[in-house]
């Protein structure tokens, strides 16, 4: 290794590491993770406290710039309650007081001065919510994202991709639609462009609007018939949709808890009917 690496320009070393800017190897629960982002604001905070800022000026750079330096890392780890804490703590005493080493009263409570502007707040970011909202976007990029290799590592490791079973196994809709419906979710419909991939010698025309192949996702959803059906749904219950080309990805979103308790029943039926 000593031998290699000069040729190579590399150097020796050994986790934990910082690349880039991330220790690399360590706990992410471990506060060493968070030590670097701590630094940063009081590296920051340093140069303010030389010079005079109005409350309103300290409020500015608590929410254009404290706010928005731990957001690589909140983006990629949960964090731990204790530093959220301790940086929340630096934001109220830049705040408040100036500076970390002013010690001055907080006049409103942080979970206040964290709601909306409308609310009575003054719409500073909450770091923790923050961070379960930018961790939630992962299950967005999973369930949207099938070709990337970071999702279909993480499914050979035996998560399983989210199926819409509550929409399709409906107990308000008959089995053998319902059934019709699972395999319109896998993709396992006989339509013609599948027979021809089974080896079927057959052309492929598709015949209801005489319109470009038979697919499954142009006979449920993109056809014109198909279409004045789904527009009829919609304009029934008042609701505007953008349908995707994907069966499963339609009905995963097919919740009902939009159109109220009276039509959640007919709502979540609808698909199958």
């Amino acid at each position: 290794m000593e031998t290699l690496a000069p040729g190579l320009g590399c150097k020796i070393g050994s986790l934990p590491i910082s690349y880039p800017g991330l220790p690399l190897g360590a706990p992410y629960k471990s506060t060493r993770v968070w030590d670097v982002v701590e630094e940063r604001f009081k590296k920051r905070l340093s140069l303010w406290k030389r010079q005079y800022l109005s409350k309103g000026d300290r409020l500015t750079l608590v929410k254009s710039t404290l706010s928005s330096l731990p957001t690589y890392f909140i983006f990629l780890f949960l964090i731990p309650k204790r530093v959220c804490v301790r940086l929340e703590k630096i934001q109220r005493d830049f705040l408040w007081g100036g500076g970390t080493l002013e010690n001055r009263p907080h006049l409103v409570s942080w979970k206040v001065i964290c709601a909306a502007k409308k609310y009575g707040g003054l719409g500073i970011r909450s770091l923790a919510i923050f961070n379960k909202a930018l961790l939630k976007k992962w299950l967005w990029r999973f369930a949207n994202e099938n070709e990337s290799l970071w999702k279909q590592i993480i499914s050979r490791k035996g998560i399983r991709p989210p199926f819409p079973a509550l929409i399709i196994w409906s107990p308000w809709v008959p089995t053998r639609v319902s059934f019709f419906g699972w395999e319109a979710a896998w993709s396992r419909l006989l339509t013609i462009d599948r027979l021809k991939r089974n080896g079927w010698s057959i052309p492929n025309r598709y015949y209801l609007c005489k319109n470009g192949e038979e697919t499954t996702y142009r006979l449920l959803l993109f056809c014109e018939k198909a279409r004045m059906l789904w527009l009829l749904i919609f304009s029934f219950f008042g609701v505007q949709w953008v349908m995707h080309s994907s069966v499963r990805r339609n009905l995963l979103g097919w919740h009902g808890s939009f159109v109220g308790k009276k039509r959640e029943k007919a709502w979540r039926a609808a698909p199958s009917a």
